[in-house]
């Protein structure tokens, strides 16, 4: 699970926008805690594929709008998904004028949309997991500010009083066994 401030440096994303993108509900954080003035937030690994997918698509000039309506599409379509949003490839159209979304097996005939001259991106979801894959990689290697340190400190001090019951067994184990299933296909 990760704070905002790894949520920022590994999305590319500002504190705002993932703000913005939690209370909206288009990517809510995994973990919301109930003590105190200040609410703590923690995001899963498929948290931040999503949040770097939404990202990129901004980044394509696909309007937030526009990413809602294809993020419920998704939710209809694929509801076995959750927000597991790298199963998916997305291909953006017209400088971000249209979206299409493939499921798992689905494939498209791009080669014939650029024949005709359109300008394709293609945004496979497996990309966007290794960027973030990386991204974690790169934050480990970081030292922790003194803030950061002092909110580890009060997560694990709220973990050993009962007050954040942190992950099951089975979400860890889960989580894990969904890693190993993507690095094989790989």
């Amino acid at each position: 699970m990760y704070q905002i401030r790894e949520v920022e440096r590994i999305t590319g994303l500002t504190r705002r926008q993932i703000d913005y993108l939690d209370r909206s509900s288009l990517v809510e954080a995994t973990y919301h805690s109930s003590g105190g003035k200040k609410q703590a937030r923690f995001w899963s690994f498929v948290d931040l594929v999503a949040l770097r997918t939404v990202r990129k698509l901004r980044e394509e000039n696909v309007s937030l709008q526009k990413i809602r309506k294809v993020h419920v599409y998704v939710k209809r379509t694929w509801p076995d998904l959750g927000n597991h949003l790298a199963q998916l490839t997305f291909y953006v159209l017209g400088s971000g004028q249209e979206v299409l979304v493939l499921g798992p097996d689905d494939q498209f005939p791009v080669s014939a949309l650029r024949a005709q001259g359109q300008q394709v991106l293609v945004l496979p979801g497996v990309d966007v997991i290794q960027e973030v894959k990386e991204a974690i990689r790169q934050l480990a290697d970081d030292p922790l500010s003194p803030e950061e340190a002092r909110e580890s400190s009060q997560a694990w001090q709220d973990y050993i009083e009962g007050k954040d019951p942190g992950e099951t067994l089975a979400e860890v184990r889960a989580e894990l066994l969904g890693d190993l299933k993507e690095k094989r296909r790989a």
